[in-house]
């Protein structure tokens, strides 16, 4: 039992010794809404339009190149 003591006693003094983490802006940011389902609907907002231009983009660039090459 000494030893757990003696482990808990050492994270406690790293615990204090150590910097406080700063917050990316990602997490502040979403850190403005109240709640988690609020947070997870802003961000669906935001990358579902992203990721469906993205796939799209994607999708049509080789879909028109496969129509030159099947002509050639």
């Amino acid at each position: 039992m000494h030893r757990a003591e003696d482990i808990a006693e050492k994270l406690r003094a790293c615990q204090i010794h150590s910097k406080p983490s700063k917050p990316n802006c990602c997490k502040r940011w979403l850190n403005r809404f109240p709640t988690r389902s609020k947070q997870i609907d802003v961000v669906s907002r935001i990358g579902f339009p992203l990721l469906f231009a993205l796939f799209n983009i994607f999708y049509w660039t080789t879909y028109l190149f496969r129509e030159d090459m099947i002509e050639d």
